[in-house]
């Protein structure tokens, strides 16, 4: 979890995401949402669960704007 967390929290993402006026989401696998409880994301990634998206739909969009 610490490398996700890394590379969410790396201002080199934030700063490509914001020039190319994109979005960042993570959909972390259901076994790692316990260990989401106590982890506050930067206010620009979306965080998605399963339960509450869809991976085919949100792969399918990827990159769309």
């Amino acid at each position: 979890m610490r490398s996700w967390r890394a590379v969410l929290a790396d201002p080199r993402l934030r700063a490509v995401a914001e020039e190319q006026g994109l979005r960042i989401v993570f959909m972390p696998r259901p076994n790692l949402m316990p260990y989401l409880e106590a982890w506050e994301p930067d206010p620009c990634v979306e965080v998605l669960s399963y339960s509450t998206a869809d991976l085919q739909t949100g792969l399918a969009s990827a990159g769309v704007t």
